[in-house]
């Protein structure tokens, strides 16, 4: 099992996170905003699945940065619009995220 430990300071380094998880791989999110949206394309197993999670008391917050008046006129595309996206990816487990102004 790898351990990945992730601080929202760094940019980037949730997204390289998710692009290196392999089965059996925590990524653990620090305290604090997390302010860019990510994309996991990448699978865990059944006995060893991909395990995304925030500290205790749901520290970590996935902040979308969007409100209701963001939103276009019509039906809005949802790629423009999703903060956290697992893509094609099975036996992923998210835990003890906070998700605040997400459309």
């Amino acid at each position: 099992m790898t351990d990945i430990h992730v601080s929202p300071e760094d940019d980037t380094a949730l997204q390289d996170a998710l692009d290196a998880a392999q089965p059996g791989t925590v990524i653990s999110l620090k305290k604090g905003r997390y302010l860019h949206p990510v994309t996991l394309r990448r699978s865990g197993t059944a006995d060893a699945p991909i395990i995304i999670e925030g500290g205790a008391g749901n520290e970590a917050l996935m902040d979308g940065l969007r409100t209701v008046s963001d939103l276009p006129r019509g039906r809005p595309d949802p790629d423009a619009f999703s903060f956290f996206t697992i893509e094609n990816a099975r036996h992923v487990v998210v835990r003890k995220l906070t998700f605040t102004n997400c459309l």
